[in-house]
This record gives structure tokens, sequence and C-alpha cells, in this order.
């Protein structure tokens, strides 16, 4: 059942990325220290963004699972206008 969620997600990533819209960021070097992360970041407007992350972390002897990790976030870009505005 894992799997097949894994792949459905997968698929609805893959088929609403647009070029500069969409940003799946990951780790592939990660898997060697005992971890897995990935990122999913997409953009609302030319100035913010919303995104999903996932963290696992394994013990290397045993592959078990230790740490599991989820977060969402909001991004708010700040444009060199409004950083002239709030700071000088």
């Amino acid at each position: 059942m894992r799997k097949f969620t894994f792949c459905v997600i997968l698929i609805f990533i893959i088929f609403n990325c647009h070029a500069q819209l969409s940003i799946i960021k990951t780790n592939p070097l990660s898997v060697l220290g005992g971890f897995v992360n990935g990122c999913y970041e997409r953009t609302i407007n030319t100035k913010s963004s919303y995104q999903l992350s996932a963290f696992v972390g394994y013990d290397l002897d045993d592959l078990e699972g230790t740490a599991i990790e989820a977060n969402i976030g909001y991004r708010k870009y700040i444009t060199k206008k409004m950083f002239q505005e709030v700071f000088m």
C-alpha cells in the first residue's frame, strides 16, 4: 500500500509541475548519512510560495526507521523595493 500511495503522489506531482512554478528538491547523498529528505515547493505568485517537505531518519545498521518528520511552510519573498520601504 505504501508503494502505491507513493506512486500516486509522485505521478500527481510530476503532472502538476511546470517550469519555474514547481520545484522538487532532494539530496541523494543523504542516504549515506542515514536519512532521506525531500521537498516540493510551488509558487503562488511572484512574491510567495508554499512548501511541503518530509524527512525519514534510520539506523544504518538495521535500516529500521527511527525518525519521521513532515513540514508545511509558506514563504514570502522580499524584493528590493519591499526591503527599501521597510528598512530605509
